[in-house]
This record gives C-alpha cells, structure tokens and sequence, in this order.
C-alpha cells in the first residue's frame, strides 16, 4: 500500500511542479494512477514548448539550450511503480524518489541541478520555441535551460524541474510527453554611454596632446606667415653683411 501512496504523491507533485501542454493528470483521477499497468515500452519522448506571454500572446523562445538528465529508472509491478535513483545521485535523494508535494519536487530538482553528472542529453529550441528528445528510457528526468541565444536571450532562465517519461494519464502511460515551461522577460539595465560635449573621448585625447605637444615646443617665429618669415631671415643677413664691413674699416683706420 506505501508504494501506491508514494505513486499517488509523486504523480501530483509533478503535475503541481511543471506545466504540461498535453492534457494534464488531474486530481479526480489520481486514483488511476495506482491501477496503472505496467509499463510496456523501455523508452519514449519528451518534447520542450519554450515560451513565455506577452500581452496575451505566446511568444516562443528559440535558441535555448535545454539539457535533460535521467536521474532515476521507473519500474512497473502489479499496478504500482517505483523510481529507482541511480547509483550517482543516491547520497543526494536516497534510493528511491519521494515527493509529497510540488515543494518537494522544486526542493528535489534544485538538489539534483547542483550535482548533476555527464551524460545529458541536449538539443537547441528551435524558432517555434520546440526541442526534442527521443528514445528516453523510462524513468525520472531532471530538465534544465543551461545556455542562451536569439530570442531566448532575453527572457528569464527557467527553473530546473522532474519530469517522468512516460507520464501516468488517464488510467494509461503516456511515452510521448510534452512539456511547456514558462518564463518571464528579463529586466535589462543598459549603461548610458558617458555624456561628451567635446564630441568623442578619442577626440578629447588628441586635441589635449596636441595642445600639449604645441604648448611645450619651441617658437621661432609666426609660422603661419611665410613672407614674414622671408622678411626675418633677410634683415638678419644684412645686418651681417654691415656689420662685417664696419668691422674692415676700422682695422683699416
């Protein structure tokens, strides 16, 4: 009888804990799930729905590295089952999965993201927000969003989650299941480019140098005048050639 009960919860929580496209298990036929049969495919799919709502729209979000980890095996017998954590995550959940409710399910899928080992299974959202995973043997997965691109860059990264494939509905198991997180926009702060009267900061750069570079050489003159500077340079050597005259002509005296 524990093991219906332990079925019964987890099944809730699950329900409670992510949101299903497919139609979902409801609390009126919880019941079912312990008259479950047993399980008769050895894998099945899940599919990703990324999206979020804007103005009363579905916006899908593509570009979204999703990743899925299995982190228990699921085993039918006589109208009950079990998730059976595999050996590397069993320090962290104990031996088998037990969820009383959508708080443990968030709690138990926070402590498997943080310890989570190689061997997932990734694939991309594409424009319509979908990705896929096939051949998944049956069991407890954990899912995590761990990379973003295109639109999806701009939402939220979704919280990791437990999702279990196949999925109990309706007195049947469902190998094809689908799944719809959500998310919200994220608030992005641009930085204001820095106020410049002057007209660009390089800008600024150069004219101070040359300032500088104008200020510290030495002036010889008005540069910007050429007949002046002819002027100069000829006065100059008439005085030289005067002076050296009144020179000779005093030795001469």
């Amino acid at each position: 009888m524990r093991k219906k009960r332990n079925l019964k919860a987890i099944a809730a929580a699950l329900t409670c804990s992510f949101v299903i496209a497919s139609p979902a298990l409801a609390e009126d036929n919880v019941w079912e799930i312990n008259r479950m049969p047993d399980s008769t495919q050895e894998t099945g799919t899940l599919t990703i729905n990324f999206a979020s709502e804007k103005g009363g729209k579905t916006v899908p979000l593509g570009g979204a590295s999703i990743s899925v980890y299995q982190v228990a095996q699921l085993h039918t017998h006589g109208g009950s089952a079990d998730f059976d954590v595999l050996p590397q995550y069993v320090q962290t959940a104990g031996e088998k999965i037990d969820i009383k409710d959508a708080g443990d399910s968030t709690a138990l899928a926070e402590k498997f993201n943080k310890v989570k080992s190689k061997g997932a299974i990734s694939a991309k959202t594409d424009s319509s927000g979908t990705a896929k995973f096939s051949s998944l043997p049956a069991g407890m997965y954990l899912v995590a969003e761990e990379g973003k691109s295109g639109a999806s860059a701009k939402y939220e990264t979704f919280a990791p989650y437990l999702i279990s494939v196949p999925l109990a509905e309706n007195g049947k198991w469902n190998y094809n299941v689908v799944s719809a997180p959500k998310t919200t926009p994220s608030e992005l702060v641009e930085t204001p480019a820095p106020s410049n009267p002057g007209g660009g900061g390089d800008n600024n750069t150069a004219l101070t140098h040359s300032e500088t570079t104008s200020t510290n050489r030495i002036k010889t003159g008005d540069t910007n005048n050429p007949a002046a500077l002819l002027l100069t340079t000829l006065s100059g050597a008439l005085a030289a050639v005067v002076a050296f005259f009144m020179m000779k002509r005093k030795k001469k005296i």
